[in-house]
């Protein structure tokens, strides 16, 4: 794992001695509240959204992403944050929070009737397996990129469809490029942290506006 200091104010997130330490570093919360974030986001062109659903789509696409992270600590790619944890026991958490994730977007998807949900979290999980994995060139910026991209579009569907509403193709390009952006902007700083040690808070700046983006529009939604 990198220094303390490589890895500059993250390293207050990182506590590796314990198995619940150990759990803790592993969720990421700053990475995993910008993914969560990103579900918010999609459902802000319709000006409303069904709360339920809502709290699904985020503790799906949460419970998914905690799972790549189990995987991206496996032995098989490098070990990079040093958890107490084995690859099989890393290997079957993230299994479990897989299952656990496509149950939660089964729940959803009989919610609006509709596969919508449950597609997203299966393309979710094939891309965290891929990524964590580091398949091929899969554990790559662009390839992140592409993942974040389809949550807001996603969220966006789902949302159309849970209140009745028709999706516009138009919105969910702009969705698309808009998250595939901001995760290629997100992504990339933070790969470069690995040789800028100053951009943490660049970094930092990023995640706060992901989290402004969120808040907001759930804000503007409600209000």
């Amino acid at each position: 794992m990198r220094t303390a200091e490589q890895l500059g104010w993250y390293r207050y997130l990182v506590h590796n001695n314990t198995a619940a330490g150990s759990l803790f570093t592993l969720l990421h919360l700053p990475f995993m509240a910008s993914f969560v974030s990103w579900v918010a986001l999609g459902a802000l062109p319709l000006g409303a959204f069904d709360a339920p659903v809502m709290a699904i789509s985020m503790a799906a696409v949460a419970t998914v992403l905690y799972g790549e992270h189990m995987i991206d600590d496996t032995t098989m790619v490098g070990k990079p944050w040093d958890t107490v944890f084995n690859d099989r026991t890393l290997l079957w958490s993230a299994a479990g929070l897989f299952v656990a994730g496509a149950l939660l977007s089964v729940w959803s998807s009989l919610i609006i009737g509709s596969a919508v949900p449950l597609i997203g979290i299966s393309a979710g999980i094939s891309f965290s397996i891929l990524y964590g994995m580091e398949v091929w060139r899969f554990h790559a910026v662009w390839f992140g990129a592409v993942g974040m991209g389809a949550i807001p579009p996603f969220s966006y569907l789902a949302q159309a469809i849970a209140l009745g509403h028709s999706a516009s193709p138009a919105i969910i390009a702009v969705l698309f490029v808009l998250g595939s952006t901001g995760g290629y902007i997100m992504l990339g700083t933070y790969e470069r942290t690995r040789m800028e040690n100053g951009l943490w808070k660049e970094l930092a700046i990023i995640f706060l506006i992901f989290y402004s983006l969120g808040i907001l529009s759930l804000l503007e939604i409600t209000v």
